[in-house]
């Protein structure tokens, strides 16, 4: 699934698009992927000396990933992902990274 495909799941736009392809998706599974860019807005007061990447704007990249899953059965509704659970970081996440979105 591309950008465009992928925008016409979810409403997210730029810069607050955090899923950047869709690599596998099923009834019940996606996983998507994102690379963050050494411009992204948060890296200016997020630990400006060693830039992470915020855990909550990780957190906001599984429930796009989660939206785009939930899209189909949203009808003309906006689909929206209420909870998380399990939530695990198993590295930082830096500027140029990529990341892989596993939702279940």
């Amino acid at each position: 699934m591309n950008r465009q495909q992928i925008e016409a799941c979810i409403p997210h736009r730029p810069p607050m698009l955090l899923v950047d392809e869709v690599l596998e998706k099923s009834a019940e599974r996606i996983v998507c992927r994102h690379r963050f860019g050494h411009d992204e807005f948060f890296f200016q007061g997020h630990y400006p000396d060693y830039p992470l990447v915020p855990g909550v704007i990780l957190c906001e990249a599984c429930m796009q990933a989660g939206a785009i899953l939930l899209s189909e059965f949203a009808g003309d509704g906006i689909p929206v992902a209420t909870r998380m659970n399990d939530v695990r970081f198993r590295h930082m996440v830096h500027p140029g990274d990529e990341v892989l979105l596993e939702v279940d």
